[in-house]
């Protein structure tokens, strides 16, 4: 097996080729799917895991099953590095966050490959000891600052550069992430997201990413992913192609979206990093609902006044230019209930796939 994957690891920095390669003959390959748990918290310690692909998921748990988010690890990071040293049990469980594959070493073939190669123990104990300060040092930071910092500090890490000086989290928090976050700090990104909404970027409101779900197999048999299937037939893309005149429609994006009082969208525009957004639409799935109650989309000209504004209505569907700036209205304290809408995007980028 190539020692290019131990090459990367941290704990391993300084390790000859030799060593290296050792460590890597007395190792195994795994994959799992996505949210398979690895390890669980105090299970016996027996191996080492080194990501080659994939994420995965740190967390504990108290008593009651409730979980607290530690830490996401990707291609390159690894975990149960001290069951190489000692014999005591998981500090911590591990789930994947989508499929993965590891390298893994285990401690009886760790201890083989030490007495042929003592120098790895002493490396391995040098670049813990390094890891520890680092630790505290972060501890120490943390400690520092309020619970806006530190969530803030999170979704830094969590977040990916887009290249045009904003940045993406690219894994959605579910609600067992959410609540893992704790109240203080779920008030704390809110009013994060309020700041933003002040300056024009920001939204907030419930969603399910339809074709994430259907592709990745999610809630297998419910009748969400029959109306996934229809948003993409030939039939629906034709028409969204005939009604926006546009040369090529390939597939449509799909999210369901619910808008509680006090959700809104800031205004701004849907073209995609490619311009492969073709035109927006929406679906209705709100009965009875009221213009003073909010939630309306919004269209706006050039010097921001609104010129169209539409009510959400049952069984409806708006297709309208994503380039143009619009938004969705806050809804009231006193709506009569939340809008429920299919919100999405005609494209004209190659087809999803199943997995």
């Amino acid at each position: 097996m190539s020692n290019m994957i131990l090459e990367k690891v941290e704990i391993f920095e300084g390790l000859s080729h030799l060593e290296l390669e050792a460590l890597s003959n007395s190792s195994i390959m795994r994959n799992y799917p996505k949210n398979t748990v690895i390890i669980n918290e105090n299970d016996n310690a027996d191996s080492l895991y080194v990501i080659e692909s994939g994420k995965v998921k740190v967390y504990c748990s108290d008593k009651n099953g409730k979980e607290f988010i530690m830490n996401t690890l990707t291609d390159g990071d690894y975990f149960g590095e001290l069951a190489l040293l000692d014999d005591d049990k998981r500090s911590a469980s591990v789930r994947t966050m989508e499929k993965a594959n590891f390298c893994i070493i285990y401690k009886e073939d760790f201890n083989k490959v030490l007495e042929q190669h003592p120098n790895i123990a002493k490396t391995l104990i040098r670049n813990l000891t390094r890891r520890v300060r680092k630790l505290t040092q972060d501890v120490k930071a943390l400690a520092l600052q309020d619970v806006y910092g530190r969530v803030t500090n999170v979704l830094t890490v969590m977040s990916e550069d887009r290249g045009d000086g904003t940045s993406l989290i690219p894994d959605k928090l579910t609600q067992q992430d959410i609540a893992a976050m704790g109240r203080q700090a779920i008030g704390a990104k809110i009013g994060h997201v309020m700041e933003r909404a002040r300056e024009n970027y920001g939204y907030l409101y419930d969603s399910y990413p339809m074709i994430e779900a259907y592709t990745s197999g999610w809630d297998a048999g419910h009748p969400i992913h029959q109306l996934t299937e229809f948003i993409n037939s030939p039939e629906f893309l034709e028409l969204g192609k005939t009604v926006t005149g546009a040369p090529l429609v390939t597939k449509a994006d799909a999210q369901a979206t619910r808008y509680a009082r006090g959700h809104f969208l800031t205004r701004h525009i849907d073209e995609g990093h490619d311009k492969e957004r073709v035109a927006a639409y929406t679906l209705g799935f709100t009965r009875n609902w009221q213009p003073d109650w909010g939630g309306l989309l919004m269209l706006l000209d050039d010097n921001l006044d609104i010129s169209r504004a539409f009510l959400p209505r049952f069984n409806v569907l708006s297709i309208f230019d994503g380039r143009r700036i619009h938004s969705v209205s806050a809804v009231s304290p006193f709506a009569g209930g939340a809008r429920h809408q299919i919100t999405g995007w005609f494209r004209n980028d190659p087809p999803y796939r199943t997995t």
